[in-house]
């Protein structure tokens, strides 16, 4: 799959066998794994003689990256016989890339649901900033101009300029991609009750369900679980992960409710709601 998006965007069969995109995934590999590094050779052959030396998290990181690079790369066209122009594109446009799906779902939590969607508006902002640099002077390129940052991609100066400017371009488009269905806020910790909740909640509700069907405490140690605690208003429209709002439900109830808000049911979901 990793090496079909190499093929489908950049590379020729015979530049693969080549290894060509091995030095392209240990660039990656070093911008996560040390933030600010250049992308040189030199900083490269030291990286190899550590033996990649990296945490599991950078490693995992890395195969995530490669991995919805790869579902964009093959959503991208779905007739037969049209492919994408890889003469079009560049290695620096592929490290912009990975460096906006970086921003999305590790820098700012949320999680590409169409990867087409998603592509699309990767390269409607390059044609859009690459546009804006054609009337750079060459004096003003360092400081101005997306092509030429997009060069120099190894260069960590210029990398996090690309980087700056595709972040404030997302977040400041982000509703509208919610609204299509191209990206989704993830869900943290944060918005999911802990064991002591559901507890809570089982004694709250009385040992039942909002369809007054009697719940039994053996299934709250189901594996793989039987109950779950939903949200009365959904985390989407700003519902949090306290008692309050939650709610223990049978796991088919609490899918098919999906991100719509419940009316409260229980004495003290109606307490909470009407101070």
């Amino acid at each position: 799959m990793i090496r079909d998006m190499f093929k489908n965007l950049l590379f020729s069969g015979a530049r693969l066998d080549q290894r060509s995109h091995e030095e392209m995934v240990a660039q990656l590999t070093l911008k996560l794994h040390k933030v600010g590094s250049a992308l040189k050779k030199p900083e490269l052959d030291s990286f190899y003689e550590n033996n990649f030396n990296t945490t599991p998290e950078t490693q995992k990181r890395v195969k995530e990256i490669l991995t919805a690079t790869a579902k964009m790369s093959k959503a991208g066209f779905t007739d037969k016989g049209t492919t994408f122009s890889k003469s079009r594109f560049s290695k620096g446009q592929l490290h912009n890339l990975w460096d906006v799906i970086q921003i999305i779902e590790h820098q700012n939590d949320y999680k590409i649901q169409n990867y087409k969607g998603m592509f699309n508006w990767f390269l409607e902002k390059d044609i859009e900033f690459a546009n804006k640099s054609k009337k750079v002077t060459e004096e003003d390129r360092d400081e101005l101009s997306y092509i030429y940052w997009t060069k120099t991609y190894n260069n960590p100066t210029f990398y996090r300029k690309t980087q700056y400017i595709f972040e404030q371009a997302f977040l400041q488009g982000v509703q509208e991609l919610i609204a299509a269905g191209i990206v989704k806020k993830k869900r943290t910790h944060q918005d999911s009750f802990t064991w002591q909740d559901k507890q809570e909640l089982y004694i709250k509700q009385g040992k039942v369900d909002r369809k007054d069907l009697p719940i039994a405490a053996l299934e709250l140690y189901a594996n793989p679980a039987l109950l779950e605690a939903g949200h009365v208003v959904s985390v989407k429209n700003g519902g949090e992960a306290i008692v309050p709002n939650g709610e223990l439900q049978r796991k088919s109830d609490n899918r098919s409710q999906g991100s719509r808000d419940l009316q409260p049911h229980f004495d003290y979901q109606q307490s909470e709601t009407s101070q």
